[in-house]
């Protein structure tokens, strides 16, 4: 058979439509070399459309700290407001408190920390400490509890500050700090031991 058998023939064949979810075009002008051309397929969508969900997994391990989303810090005032003080009178023992010359020992530490109230930033100002270092005490301790907090932050103070750091002066602060409770507290603890 030569070439021009092959010219002449004919066929019945219809060609049929394009899918319904593909349609083929060509992208690039028409005076690229045929060899270069690239085609693109058109998604159309389905008549019942559902939600397409994604999800990013991701594993960390042996980690600390970890914090994914937005961190929202909202300071209403720059000073503590100060609750209505109840009504705590000065009686002998805490007198005997004030008064007293000895230095603070952990053992105090240990029994008052956990009856230091919320307004412990306070008293850690009255004695001396910036809000960074208050708020560097608060960030390596919180894991154990806001008593470890406080607990860290008075054994700072006893440490560094040992000529002061007496109870006279602890227990002076703790009141002048509505740690009123603390106190009252403390001088009972002292007279049953």
């Amino acid at each position: 058979m030569s070439d021009e058998s092959n010219c002449d023939l004919t066929t019945d064949a219809i060609p049929s439509p394009p899918r319904d979810e593909v349609k083929q075009e060509e992208t690039e002008p028409t005076n690229i070399p045929p060899k270069m051309k690239t085609k693109t397929r058109v998604f159309k969508k389905s008549k019942k459309s559902e939600p397409t969900a994604f999800a990013s997994v991701i594993n960390i391990s042996n980690a600390n700290g970890i914090h994914v989303g937005s961190n929202y810090n909202v300071y209403l005032s720059k000073t503590e407001t100060q609750p209505q003080k109840k009504d705590y009178i000065v009686t002998e023992p805490i007198r005997r408190l004030f008064d007293s010359g000895v230095p603070v020992d952990r053992k105090a530490l240990i029994f008052l920390s956990p009856h230091i109230n919320e307004h412990w930033r306070t008293m850690a100002r009255a004695l001396d400490f910036s809000d960074g270092q208050i708020s560097q005490f608060y960030e390596d301790y919180i894991r154990s509890g806001i008593k470890e907090v406080i607990y860290q932050l008075l054994l700072d103070w006893i440490q560094n500050d040992a000529d002061r750091a007496t109870v006279g002066k602890l227990s002076k602060v703790l009141w002048d700090t509505n740690q009123q409770d603390a106190v009252k507290r403390w001088s009972e603890y002292i007279i049953k031991n």
